[in-house]
């Protein structure tokens, strides 16, 4: 993609992991243009920003742009949008707002974020394609973490007792925006206890807003029996990426915290359900993907498996043909 140096504006209303996916073509779009607004979720913005890959931020839901998504009633005005010299749409359905947002900016690009169901690719690539970069396009640097966020991330480690270059760091997300996504919790819980008898192992385990509170309360008395695990709940995306940073492997569902291991290029396992992993994947070549079934019981041979790939720290691209069982939820 040729992009004049000038002002840009790019909206996109995904979530986080749709962002993060779109992250190679943010990069580009950020390279080649001399001012970068980006429209999108504000925790993620701020991480974004903070990681220089915008200069200014607004948050998708703002009321500024909710008239685009009608009939621009008369009188309605551009405002500080009829300052850009051109803007980019990420979204996945048909909408007017390219249409209106034309009427401020002449030159916008929209780009479809989910492939045709009768020709998968991954979604990334896909993206890749609408702004003019083939897939020889290769992304090895990790987003950057701030100074700020690294000191909070050493501090809260140490103050538990980790300790750097002797013991060994795994960040579990064990939710997802749907439950069919969402390897059991059981499974999760097993596996972190079977881990952490290990004294020299220490586990992260994070939830977010959409998990249920049964989740958030397992999930606590989890770490007030277990010293190796530490719970937190609703942390900001930038303190999350900056344990992602020094975590040593990360194991989660198909949801946007996957993602973000993968754009910080943390190793990893990540549990497939229904979504199909060629499509939706975390870029990275250090995760690992298994697409789980629901036939049967989580095996001791099962757990044994995923143990033994967090510890060895090996990375093998690609889904595992044979499955995952686990019990039903």
């Amino acid at each position: 993609m040729r992009i004049a140096p000038g002002r840009v504006f790019i909206h996109h209303d995904g979530a986080l992991g749709d962002v993060l996916l779109s992250l190679p073509c943010l990069r580009i779009m950020r390279a080649a243009s001399g001012f970068l607004h980006l429209a999108c979720g504000p925790d993620i913005g701020e991480l974004l920003q903070h990681a220089g890959l915008a200069d200014e931020i607004s948050c998708v839901d703002s009321l500024r742009y909710s008239p685009l998504y009608a009939d621009l009633q008369p009188g309605w005005s551009c405002g500080t949008l009829a300052s850009f010299d051109r803007a980019c749409l990420f979204t996945a359905r048909e909408s007017c707002f390219a249409d209106n947002l034309r009427q401020c900016i002449h030159n916008v690009q929209v780009i479809r974020t989910i492939p045709p169901a009768d020709a998968p690719e991954h979604a990334a690539h896909f993206r890749l394609r609408q702004c003019g970069s083939g897939e020889d396009f290769t992304d090895n640097v990790p987003l950057a973490v701030t100074g700020a966020s690294r000191t909070w991330a050493e501090q809260l480690l140490a103050g538990r007792g980790f300790k750097k270059g002797r013991d060994r760091l795994l960040v579990v997300h064990p939710g997802s925006g749907g439950i069919k996504k969402c390897w059991p919790l059981r499974n999760y819980i097993g596996l972190i206890r079977g881990l952490t008898g290990d004294s020299q192992i220490w586990c992260i385990v994070l939830s977010g807003p959409a998990e249920p509170r049964e989740t958030i309360s397992a999930l606590q008395e989890l770490a007030g029996n277990d010293p190796g695990v530490i719970h937190l709940h609703q942390e900001p995306l930038s303190h999350v990426a900056a344990l992602l940073h020094v975590a040593d492997h990360y194991l989660g569902n198909d949801a946007g915290i996957s993602h973000l291991a993968g754009a910080m290029h943390c190793r990893g396992t990540v549990l497939f359900g229904p979504s199909n992993p060629e499509v939706w994947r975390p870029l990275y070549e250090g995760i690992e993907t298994i697409q789980f079934t629901r036939e049967g019981v989580c095996t001791s041979a099962s757990v044994l498996r995923l143990r033994e790939l967090i510890l060895s720290g090996r990375s093998r691209t690609g889904g595992n043909k044979d499955g995952l069982s686990f019990e039903e939820n």
